[in-house]
């Protein structure tokens, strides 16, 4: 019986059919996240584009926005707002920073 086992364990481990329960982290605190926006935030600069915002901000928060100002959302409830002119359009990747961001406590929008 115990050879048994001992082969069962084996075939087992070689076939990879052990099944291991997935790693998870804890939900990061607001304190924690708004440290790492406010890092983040810190890269940002005049004349910076667009899209170079948004290599560091990956999700724009919904609602109303207007074209001067985004809105970028990171879990949990911080929202940094960053002011941009109209360098190729509205909405444009060649929009440039114009001024200093907003970082605050907000839940996200939906829409």
């Amino acid at each position: 019986m115990r050879k048994q086992m001992l082969l069962l364990l084996a075939c087992t481990l070689l076939l990879g059919c052990v099944q291991h329960a997935p790693q998870t982290r804890p939900p990061m605190t607001y304190a924690a996240k708004l440290a790492e926006v406010q890092q983040k935030a810190r890269q940002l600069a005049a004349g910076m584009t667009r899209a170079d915002v948004e290599q560091l901000f990956h999700e724009q928060d919904g609602g109303l926005q207007g074209a001067t100002n985004t809105r970028y959302y990171e879990e949990p409830e911080v929202m940094i707002e960053v002011p941009f002119d109209q360098t190729g359009g509205n909405w444009s990747p060649g929009n440039r920073i114009v001024g200093p961001p907003k970082i605050y406590r907000n839940p996200r929008h939906i829409d």
